[in-house]
């Protein structure tokens, strides 16, 4: 065995122990009473759901968005790739608690103030949803491309020889091909947004029962008791975990198709 397969190996391994030394911190510190506390707690399960609501809207816009615009930048069939690859970015590379800031100064400008106002996005659902978008669709969109970049082109040029247009090539070739993958991008999508903090932080307003998702609810116990901080924690890597294992099985079989 040469040294290069070794030194791989040893990295493989050193992350595996990584990773288990923090899933095993779990178990050290979380106590069975602050767990069953905190799963009876009220304001858990509203954070839970307002988390769970929030990011079911966010990611089906997200896939509303990045669907469309993934296909036809896989074929080329807009111009700008660049440009969007540029502006996908810079919206990946920011830190999203400075997005919560950039959507709050763009919604007070002049044009938009009104609108948020008769909406009321701020401070309010639509805007955990507005944020949880933004931070996701550079992933979400990255993803869909690279789902339909792996569809083979061959069956839709024999569709589109046979006279199909392009949208009905693309419902009838294109999306039964990428479904397994665009269903794991979707659990991508949807868990990013599950677990935003930072943008949403700003947003929300973190008004408790009303506008404080999971992440926002994590960081208030953890200032008040590190078990209680972790009880969150552990429930979420148990959704993480579940939804992992999801994610890899359609994506191998999106890899099969």
């Amino acid at each position: 065995m040469d040294l290069f397969r070794i030194a791989g190996i040893s990295v493989a391994i050193t992350m595996l122990i990584y990773v288990s030394l923090l899933l095993f911190s779990l178990t050290v510190n979380v106590s069975s009473e602050d767990m069953l506390s905190l799963l009876s707690s009220q304001r858990f399960r509203s954070a839970l759901f307002v988390s769970a609501l929030t990011a079911l809207f966010a990611s089906l816009l997200s896939m509303s968005v990045s669907v469309p615009l993934g296909y036809m930048l896989s074929r080329g069939l807009i111009p700008g790739k660049l440009l969007v690859d540029s502006a996908s970015l810079v919206l990946l590379a920011l830190p999203p608690i400075s997005i919560g800031i950039l959507i709050l100064a763009t919604l007070s400008l002049e044009p938009l103030r009104e609108v948020e106002r008769g909406i009321g996005i701020l401070y309010n659902l639509p805007g955990i949803i507005l944020a949880q978008f933004t931070v996701e669709i550079p992933v979400v969109l990255r993803l869909t491309r690279e789902v339909f970049d792996y569809v083979e082109r061959e069956t839709e040029d024999i569709f589109m020889t046979m006279g199909a247009t392009r949208l009905r090539t693309f419902i009838d070739a294109v999306l039964p091909a990428a479904l397994p993958g665009l269903i794991a991008t979707f659990i991508v999508a949807y868990f990013r947004a599950f677990g935003e903090f930072g943008a949403t932080l700003i947003v929300s307003g973190q008004i408790p029962y009303r506008t404080e998702t999971l992440p926002i609810l994590m960081l208030k116990e953890f200032e008040g008791s590190l078990s209680r901080g972790l009880s969150i924690v552990l429930v979420t890597v148990i959704i993480t975990l579940a939804a992992v294992t999801i994610v890899m099985y359609f994506r191998e079989k999106s890899l099969r198709v």
